[in-house]
């Protein structure tokens, strides 16, 4: 597990037994397959996030990660994997000699603009946007201010 991870203990509410340690971030589709094979609920239903291990993320949301859903969790975590790609992306500028500038995040306007870019069944275009807008502001913290770029919906036009 990497600093800007965030590794939870998820248990079933109503059955102890049933839980099992997952780290952040996952596609959406390990998460629901986690939620229903080891935890046994649906992603919405009957969990608790029973644990978290120690590190710069934990310690961020310190004791009160309870009260976030797995799937918002998920999201900041994808945000602080973002954060920490950008920031490894700006150390790498900057020991070549270049400015030491994070890369560009986008954000897209409207579900058709991320649809021109990813295709209609990528979802989540309102969910990614979130994580580039956490991502952005733990630039900031990091001392890298972030810049953004506006997809358009024709990525032609873009070029």
């Amino acid at each position: 597990m990497d600093d800007l991870s965030l590794r939870v203990y998820l248990e079933n509410a109503a059955d102890a037994d049933r839980g099992g340690w997952l780290e952040l971030p996952v596609a959406p589709e390990r998460l629901d397959a986690f939620m229903r094979g080891v935890v046994g609920v649906a992603e919405g239903d009957g969990y608790v996030v029973a644990d978290h291990e120690p590190g710069w993320f934990g310690d961020v949301l310190g004791s009160g990660l309870e009260a976030f859903s797995v799937s918002s969790l998920n999201q900041m975590a994808r945000a602080s994997e973002l954060a920490g790609m950008m920031s490894a992306a700006a150390d790498r500028a900057a020991a070549d000699g270049r400015r030491r500038m994070a890369p560009p995040l986008t954000f897209y306007r409207l579900r058709s603009d991320w649809e021109a870019w990813h295709g209609p069944d990528d979802g989540g275009w309102r969910s990614e946007d979130c994580s580039v807008w956490l991502a952005a502001v733990l630039l900031h913290d990091m001392g890298l201010e972030p810049s953004v770029v506006y997809a358009e919906a024709d990525p032609v036009a873009m070029f």
